[in-house]
C-alpha cells in the first residue's frame, strides 16, 4: 500500500473515531414493504432499495462472483476483520492493498504501527530528532550556559528588543489527510458514502420471453415471461453492471394445440400443429383417443335388474372406438355390459326401459307423452301407437280409448280393451276375447269353443257373421239360443 492511502486511513479512522465525521456505510436490512415497487423474488431490500440476494456462488453473475455472509452478491468473499464486501490481498512488501471500492477498519494499534513506519519513511536521512521535552529542554539549559561563559564583560546579557514570533498553529494531520482524500464514488446511482455499490437494481432491463417445452416454434406449449434488471457493478458509480433476471419463469399464456408459439406469443397454425382437422376421429386438430366412441352399433334400454318397485333402469349397447391413429372411425367393435341408466324411486318400478308409476287411473297418470297408457289400473307399454286413427297391421285395430294398435283376437281384460273392435265392444270373461251382442268376426273365429264363427247368407234364413254348429244353449253366447235346424247347420242366435 503507498504511504497516501496509508495516511489516509488513518486519518479517516482518527476522524471517524474522535469527531463523529463519517457515516457508516453498513445498510440496515428493511422488509418488502419499505421498498416501492416491491423487490423482485431474487432480490432483498435494504435501505429502500433492492439488492440481489444468494443462496451460494452460484446464484450470482460472474462478474459479482461471490455470495457474502448476508447472502448478497459481492465482489469479494465476507472475511474475518474485514468490512462485508471488502477484499484484501497481501503485495510483494507485505502490505495489504485493499481494494478501491473496499474499506478497512483500522484499530489503534494499525494506527501506531503504520504512523511509525511512515515516520522512518520520511525521516530516513535527515538529522535526528530529540525523542522527548526532557531532551529539548536539556539543549537549551547548555546553549544558555555556553553564553555566559563567553561573555568578557561579565555583564548581564542584554534583553531581547524584539518579540519573539509566535509559531503559526499548523492543521493537524487528521485534518491534512482528511483534505488530501478524494471520494471514489462521490455522487451517481449507484453511490452510497463515497463507496460503491454492489449488486443494486438500478434500472429495469425490460422483459425476457421464452416458450416451453420445446422451444420457439413448437404447438401446445407455454408462453413464459421473467422480467430483468440491471444491477450496479460495484465499481462505477454509473448504472452499468450485468443484467440479471428478477425471478423465475411465469406462464402468461398456454397455447392451444392448434396454436404455435413464438416470442411475441400464440398464433394460430393449424397447418403446422394439427394431425387432422375433421372427421368423427378428430377433435378439429388432434386424433381422438381409444376411449372415444366414434360409432353406435346398437342400444338397448331396459330392466336387467328387474320390475319391482324400485327397481332401476339399465342401458347397454355395441359401439365401436377410435383407433387413436386416424380421423377415421376404425377402431375396436365392443359389446357393453348392462351399465346404470337413471335411479327408479321406490313408488315407481322399471318396464320397458322407463321408470313408471305403479297404479294409475288414467293415460296422464303414466306420463305426459310418455309410451305407456293406463289399462286396468296399470301403466302398460304402447307395443304400437295408433296413426291417424288406423293400424298398419291387418290383424290389429285401434283401441281408441287408449291410442294403441291391440290385437283383434285379444286377449281382452274388460270392454275398454274392446273399444273400436271390429269383433264386438264386449269383453267375453270366458273366452277372453271381443265379440258382439250377436255376431262374431270369422277372421278371429270368436266363437266358443266347439263351434265357429261362418258368415251366413241363406234363402229366407239369416244373412250375417254367427257361431254355427252349437249343440246347446252352453256354446253360444250369453243371451243366445242355439237354434235346431234341418236344412242349415244350428246357430246361435238371440
Amino acid at each position: 500500500m503507498n504511504f497516501l492511502a496509508k495516511r489516509v486511513l488513518i486519518g479517516l479512522g482518527a476522524a471517524c473515531f474522535l469527531l463523529s465525521a463519517c457515516e457508516s456505510t453498513t445498510i440496515a436490512p428493511q422488509s418488502d414493504a419499505d421498498c416501492v415497487p416491491a423487490c423482485a423474488e431474487r432480490f432483498r431490500c435494504l435501505g429502500g432499495n433492492c439488492f440481489l440476494a444468494c443462496e451460494t456462488a452460484e446464484d450470482c453473475p460472474s462478474e459479482i462472483p461471490f455470495c457474502n455472509e448476508e447472502g448478497l452478491c459481492d465482489l469479494a468473499p465476507t472475511a474475518d476483520g474485514d468490512i462485508e464486501g471488502m477484499e484484501s490481498e497481501p503485495t510483494e512488501d507485505g502490505d495489504l492493498d485493499f481494494t478501491d471500492h473496499d474499506r478497512q477498519e483500522t484499530t489503534d494499534d494499525d494506527a501506531d504501527q503504520i504512523e511509525a513506519d511512515d515516520r522512518e519513511e520520511v525521516d530516513d536521512g535527515e538529522p535526528e530528532q530529540p525523542d522527548s521535552a526532557e531532551e529539548e529542554d536539556l539543549d537549551l539549559d547548555l546553549d544558555s550556559n555556553d553564553g555566559q561563559d563567553g561573555d568578557e564583560s561579565g555583564s548581564e546579557p542584554e534583553e531581547d528588543q524584539t518579540e519573539t514570533d509566535e509559531p503559526e498553529e499548523q492543521p493537524s494531520e487528521v485534518e491534512t489527510e482528511l483534505e488530501e482524500y478524494e471520494c471514489p464514488c462521490p455522487e451517481g446511482r449507484c453511490c452510497y458514502n463515497c463507496e460503491f455499490l454492489v449488486g443494486m437494481a438500478c434500472a429495469d432491463a425490460g422483459w425476457e420471453y421464452q416458450c416451453s417445452p420445446g422451444g420457439v416454434g413448437s404447438c401446445n406449449a407455454n408462453y413464459e415471461t421473467r422480467q430483468l434488471f440491471q444491477i450496479c457493478s460495484g465499481s462505477s458509480p454509473e448504472c452499468d453492471g450485468p443484467v440479471v433476471t428478477g425471478s423465475g419463469w411465469v406462464v402468461i399464456d398456454q397455447c392451444k394445440s392448434y396454436e404455435q408459439c413464438t416470442l411475441d406469443g400464440c398464433v394460430e397454425a393449424r397447418e403446422t400443429c394439427c394431425e387432422c382437422q375433421s372427421g368423427p376421429c378428430c377433435d378439429g386438430c388432434r386424433f381422438k383417443n381409444t376411449d372415444s366412441v366414434c360409432r353406435t352399433i346398437e342400444e338397448e334400454q331396459g330392466c336387467p335388474w328387474g320390475n319391482d318397485p324400485g327397481d332401476d333402469i339399465g342401458v347397454r349397447g355395441i359401439y365401436q372406438y377410435c383407433s387413436g391413429g386416424t380421423s377415421e372411425c376404425n377402431g375396436n367393435i365392443v359389446e357393453q355390459d348392462w351399465e346404470l341408466a337413471w335411479d327408479c324411486w321406490d313408488e315407481t318400478h322399471c318396464t320397458h326401459g322407463y321408470c313408471m308409476v305403479n297404479e294409475c287411473q288414467v293415460n296422464i297418470d303414466c306420463g305426459m307423452g310418455a309410451p305407456f297408457y293406463c289399462r286396468n289400473g296399470v301403466c302398460e307399454y304402447h307395443e304400437e301407437k295408433c296413426q291417424g286413427g288406423a293400424c298398419p297391421d291387418a290383424n290389429t285395430y285401434c283401441n281408441t280409448l287408449y291410442t294403441i294398435c291391440l290385437p283383434k283376437v285379444g286377449p281382452c281384460r274388460d270392454d275398454a280393451d274392446c273399444v273400436g273392435n271390429p269383433a264386438g265392444g264386449a269383453c267375453d270373461p270366458a273366452m277372453q276375447k271381443c265379440r258382439g251382442a250377436t255376431g262374431c268376426l270369422p277372421e278371429i273365429n270368436n266363437c266358443y269353443s266347439g263351434t265357429e264363427c261362418r258368415h251366413l247368407d241363406e234363402f229366407l234364413g239369416y244373412k250375417g257373421d254367427y257361431c254355427v254348429n252349437c249343440d246347446n244353449d252352453s256354446e253360444c253366447y250369453p243371451g243366445l239360443r242355439c237354434e235346431k235346424r234341418t236344412l242349415y247347420p244350428e246357430v246361435c242366435v238371440p
